[in-house]
């Protein structure tokens, strides 16, 4: 029995291992340790042991025994299970949310808690931190689940051959089933329209919770003479025909008792089976100045190009940034006005830092 219980434990050992060395791989990313998901960083319930409560216009990190365990007061407090950022001020300091040991990040402009490791901003620029605290390029992709069966909205653009007049037809469905369409006239749009899209380019969008970015669906992108602007239109200011009277014919049955012919009314149409058509109009949001107008489909940032320029809308829609380049998810490099800087697209606060 002895000699069995040891085969089995030394099975069970190698299972073991062989299972830990399965997980390193799947976590190690190319030259970078990925140490962020190893087990000893897992989950922390300090999360939970822990309580922001205010005093006064500050506010403490206590435990349950309401012990100010960080013994200070702060403008701001948040945390997740692995970190806790706290800010007096412009000073930001990370503590490890398990241990309560601060973190040594030199020169914090900004912090972010992202996946289970960080997003900071110091005077050395942007960048990506483990949970070992060590630099990586980024987080691994993480396949985002998607539900075919959700509610959703899908907006197509459409032009009449004939009249070269656009329609708008706004489907809804519901568990995957979309209700009749609801087919709208366009007002209010400029004469001689070169081209009507979304801000994907294309002439349909569907917005549900699959998507991983806003594809803002009541902003309409208006091309003429070869620039672009954006137009918009509220669903709840849909103009609809006067009802007419349904025609209604006469069916007859014969009462049973007294014998008697009995007429009764009926609709010939029944509005149920038919499209539900409406007019909508059209407002100018930004005029058709711009030399392009382009939706980032991984970020949702919409780009304005313009003297070769580049600006946000609808945060920044002065077109003042010629270098605006990703480094990370919220932190871009930025030049304005021959400076050299941050942008943070949570803010839109613009950092430069003296050489």
């Amino acid at each position: 029995m002895k000699k069995t219980n040891n085969i089995l434990l030394v099975r069970l050992t190698l299972l073991f291992l062989g299972f830990s060395v399965f997980t390193s791989e799947v976590y190690s990313q190319n030259s970078l340790s990925f140490k962020a998901n190893q087990s000893r960083h897992q989950g922390s319930y300090a999360e939970y042991y822990y309580r922001i409560v205010k005093d006064g216009s500050k506010y403490k990190l206590v435990d349950p025994r309401k012990r100010d365990v960080l013994e200070k007061e702060y403008d701001t407090i948040v945390k997740n299970e692995h970190f806790i950022k706290t800010v007096i001020g412009n000073d930001i300091t990370i503590y490890r949310c398990s241990t309560l040991k601060k973190i040594k990040l030199p020169n914090i402009q900004e912090a972010y808690f992202f996946r289970n490791g960080l997003e900071v901003l110091s005077k050395k620029g942007a960048q990506y931190y483990d949970n070992d605290i060590s630099e990586i390029d980024n987080f691994p992709y993480e396949e985002l689940f998607k539900c075919g069966t959700v509610y959703s909205e899908t907006y197509r653009l459409k032009q009449d051959s004939k009249t070269k007049k656009y329609s708008l037809n706004v489907e809804k469905g519901d568990f995957g089933a979309p209700t009749m369409p609801l087919i709208l006239e366009l007002k209010g749009l400029p004469d001689n329209i070169e081209e009507l899209s979304f801000l994907n380019d294309k002439t349909y969008v569907t917005k549900s919770i699959n998507n991983d970015y806003n594809p803002h669906p009541l902003l309409i992108k208006v091309t003429k003479n070869g620039k672009d602007g954006i137009y918009t239109y509220n669903l709840e200011d849909v103009i609809y025909p006067k009802k007419q009277k349904s025609k209604k014919r006469e069916i007859y049955t014969i009462d049973t008792v007294t014998r008697d012919t009995i007429y009764v009314p009926e609709p010939i149409d029944s509005p149920f089976f038919f499209n539900k058509k409406g007019t909508i109009v059209f407002k100018e949001v930004l005029p058709i100045v711009y030399n392009q107008i382009q939706q980032n489909t991984n970020t949702g940032l919409i780009y304005l190009y313009k003297d070769n320029k580049i600006g946000l809308y609808p945060n920044l829609i002065s077109t003042s940034f010629s270098v605006f380049d990703e480094k990370t998810t919220s932190f871009y490099k930025i030049t304005k006005n021959e400076k050299q800087g941050w942008l943070d697209i949570k803010t839109f606060k613009e950092y430069y830092f003296d050489e």
